[in-house]
């Protein structure tokens, strides 16, 4: 999806609706964040924090 959205082949449509929420995922109960569930919460936000950087870069 980045790389459509750098290309130009995909456009935001709800940019005014944009939140600054953060990311969330859905656990079947608190017994189920483990640690390996935090590593990967911690690398998609991550990820995910490049990603949108370079997307804000590449459009100004």
């Amino acid at each position: 999806m980045s790389t459509d959205l750098k290309l130009g082949r995909a456009v935001e449509i709800l940019s005014p609706y944009r939140t600054q929420t953060g990311l969330f995922m859905v656990c079947p109960n608190r017994k189920s964040v483990t640690p390996a569930v935090l590593a990967l919460r911690d690398m998609l936000r991550s990820k995910i924090s490049q990603v949108l950087s370079s997307n804000t870069n590449s459009i100004n």
